[in-house]
């Protein structure tokens, strides 16, 4: 399994747990808070991901990913509570439309940003957490998307 396929698995099993968890929750961050197999899993899939960016060498995607994943991180280990916590759930946003930017070349990936866009312009209403799976949801077909077409399979 190359580095993208092992990037896919490692990132249903926090995909898996949003789902099964998500019914008493109003935010993403709050489900994903502090849990141990979210965090293992986002640091597996974190590493296949910078490998993949690595073998692709595209300096700007490489650093909007590894943003991302401190963003990621951040979000997972400090409490939503907390003041710091906005910043690494703004960071990874921004570093998810700096990727996604980056890589706009085609109709459907122009609609996608737009969408995103769209999207980080209603986070500040009420109830987020629907828009947060939307704009991750997004940005992982978006992902995919651009390497199965970097892969011409």
């Amino acid at each position: 399994m190359d580095a993208l396929g092992c990037m896919c698995v490692s990132y249903s099993i926090p995909i898996a747990y949003v789902i099964y968890h998500y019914s008493d929750h109003t935010s993403v961050s709050s489900i994903i808070q502090n849990s141990q197999i979210v965090l293992v899993s986002m640091i597996a899939m974190g590493f296949f991901t910078l490998v993949y960016e690595y073998q692709h060498y595209d300096p700007v995607s490489f650093f909007c990913i590894l943003l991302l994943l401190v963003g990621i991180y951040g979000v997972i280990l400090v409490p939503e509570l907390d003041p710091s916590h906005y910043f690494f759930a703004i960071l990874a946003f921004l570093s998810i439309l700096g990727f996604m930017i980056n890589h706009c070349n085609t109709p459907l990936s122009y609609i996608s940003v737009g969408a995103q866009l769209y999207v980080a312009s209603l986070f500040y209403q009420s109830e987020i957490f629907w828009k947060e799976i939307f704009f991750i949801g997004n940005f992982a077909v978006f992902y995919l998307y651009k390497s199965i077409c970097e892969n011409n399979f």
